[in-house]
């Protein structure tokens, strides 16, 4: 993306970020400021509780004019 002639240094200035890909909290920073590693716990298959219920599903063919 090519910013408008008029705006300099634009992505130290602002930036969007849609919220439900944000996993935590994030607070406003200065950009001097040193980063603090975090460590964000990510559910994995075996971590949540409705993967183990979940079944295969068998396959029906259907004809033209079942669909």
């Amino acid at each position: 993306m090519t910013p408008p002639k008029g705006i300099t240094k634009w992505k130290t200035k602002f930036f969007y970020i849609k919220a439900a890909a944000v996993a935590t909290k994030m607070t406003f920073l200065n950009v001097t400021d040193t980063i603090i590693s975090e460590t964000i716990v990510v559910p994995r298959a075996g971590m949540v509780d409705w993967f183990p219920r979940l079944r295969t599903i068998g396959f029906k063919k259907l004809n033209n004019s079942q669909l």
